[in-house]
């Protein structure tokens, strides 16, 4: 199968496409905690919760109850090829997984800020999410709460 199909089932999939995983321990460094298998074919997988950043700090993270967020990568591999890698936040002690923002000045003469989300990091962290988030609470809200822009 060739890089973009592959990429485009993870793009285009639903929660209750994957078999969600436990991984025995904690995360540690260079390893995930959390995959899942794609159901439909069983070479695809997910893996989610290296930390990057523990102690991640933007303007927008304080916008939540509990300001406390790090930043992590989610990696797709197809028969253990990496085919698709994209990095999230976690946010409001773990509650949200959200897509980080691009940072985005409309007015060069003024100190307004928006911070604007991409469509792929935004499937991706609605799946990660999905699998792996808090009950009741969606990555949308999140990115609603922390003033967002979502890029169509």
């Amino acid at each position: 199968m060739d890089l973009a199909k592959v990429q485009g089932l993870v793009l285009s999939s639903k929660v209750d496409d994957w078999q969600r995983w436990e991984e025995v321990g904690w995360p540690s460094e260079g390893r995930h905690g959390d995959r899942a298998t794609y159901r439909s074919d069983v070479a695809l997988e997910l893996h989610w919760g290296r930390v990057l950043n523990e102690h991640f700090v933007e303007p927008w993270t304080a916008h939540f109850a509990n300001p406390t967020a790090h930043s992590f990568v989610v990696e797709a591999t197809y028969g253990g090829s990496l085919v698709l890698q994209q990095v999230l936040v976690s946010v409001d002690g773990g509650r949200y997984a959200l897509p980080l923002p691009r940072v985005y000045l409309p007015d060069p003469n003024s100190s307004e800020t928006e911070y604007r989300v991409e469509h792929r990091p935004l499937i991706m962290a609605r799946l990660v999410q999905g699998l792996g988030g808090w009950g009741g609470y969606d990555t949308d809200q999140g990115c609603r709460d922390a003033g967002f822009i979502l890029d169509s």
